[in-house]
């Protein structure tokens, strides 16, 4: 069974994070937006 990883904040660093993570098949990686940016 892979492991899974959630990223909360999909911007430079979360998506960099995401891409390394994924390059090196370390495990499955999810990006979370958090929407209540958007809402302040």
């Amino acid at each position: 069974m892979r492991k899974k990883v959630s990223i909360v904040g999909a911007g430079n660093v979360g998506a960099t994070t995401a891409h390394w993570i994924a390059a090196k098949e370390l495990a499955d990686v999810v990006l979370n937006w958090p929407m209540w940016f958007l809402l302040t």
